[in-house]
């Protein structure tokens, strides 16, 4: 999880497996910032997150 999208692009490009979660808990913020082009989801509250995550983790390999 991560607020940068560069960040999201240097994962995908270094370890694509890794699941990407694009989230600005801050409102001001995430309005005005797209969802990174890398990541798999963009959730911007921690209740989704979590919800999220643990989808993500509960998921067979």
């Amino acid at each position: 999880m991560d607020d940068l999208p560069q960040h999201h692009e240097s994962v995908a490009k270094h370890a694509p497996e890794v699941w990407r979660l694009h989230m600005i808990a801050e409102p001001l913020v995430a309005q005005a910032v797209p969802m990174a082009e890398y990541a798999h989801a963009r959730i911007d509250d921690w209740p989704s997150a979590t919800d999220w995550i643990v989808e993500r983790l509960l998921e067979k390999p």
